[in-house]
């Protein structure tokens, strides 16, 4: 659907004039060092979109989340500024873009808090009978969410705001099994980085979060 869309956001730029979708109307720097863009020479579609010659738009294979919020905004910014066929759902398309980043991220989103509860759930009862499928749970997660993440989700990822959710949910789950969620930290302990690791180790995650034994 991601081709097809893109292909689409092509035909849109060549039936408006426009030579290619680039960024949002901002300069790169050898650009604006250059001086002011002359419309004599600047192409018909880069003048349309005011889009600099020297473009860095997000590429569709190195960066999925970033290239469709991206092409979104310019999308928007085509509708605003070029007479379109009356037949071009320019809206919804603009949409069904913005929602297969969002897609892509949610699952990243998804997959961070599903490993964040189920290292709650074996810190707080690593006795517990299930303990070992938490710890691979936490493994499948970990997997799915680094296949999804792109650089440009980073800022997008609320840690504390996905472990106070994980939170409720292990202490959910663990009820289940006459468990109690251990006394853990109200603010994550993890980086984003420790938890997207190359070399992910669920069972040592998990024990940073237990309490030091008593002396």
């Amino acid at each position: 659907m991601a081709a097809r869309l893109s292909q689409c956001a092509r035909l849109v730029a060549r039936q408006s004039g426009s030579v290619m979708l680039g960024p949002p109307p901002d300069r790169c720097g050898e650009c604006r060092a250059a001086g002011p863009v002359r419309p004599d020479v600047a192409p018909r579609g880069r003048r349309l979109l005011g889009i600099c010659a020297m473009d860095r738009a997000p590429r569709y294979e190195e960066d999925f989340y970033a290239w469709s919020q991206h092409q979104a905004q310019v999308l928007r910014a085509l509708g605003d500024r070029v007479a379109l066929p009356n037949e071009l759902d320019l809206a919804h398309l603009v949409e069904e873009v913005e929602d297969l980043g969002r897609s892509e991220l949610n699952g990243v989103l998804g997959h961070l808090e599903g490993m964040l509860m189920h290292l709650a759930k074996a810190a707080s009862s690593p006795e517990a009978l299930p303990a070992r499928k938490w710890l691979v749970e936490v493994d499948e997660h970990q997997s799915h969410a680094r296949r999804g993440f792109t650089p440009s989700m980073r800022r997008q990822i609320d840690l504390n705001g996905l472990w106070r959710r994980a939170l409720k949910r292990a202490e959910t789950q663990l009820s289940l099994y006459d468990e109690r969620l251990a006394d853990l930290s109200a603010t994550c302990p993890f980086t984003l980085d420790e938890l997207l690791s190359e070399d992910p180790n669920a069972a040592a995650l998990a024990a940073r979060l237990r309490p030091p034994p008593a002396a």
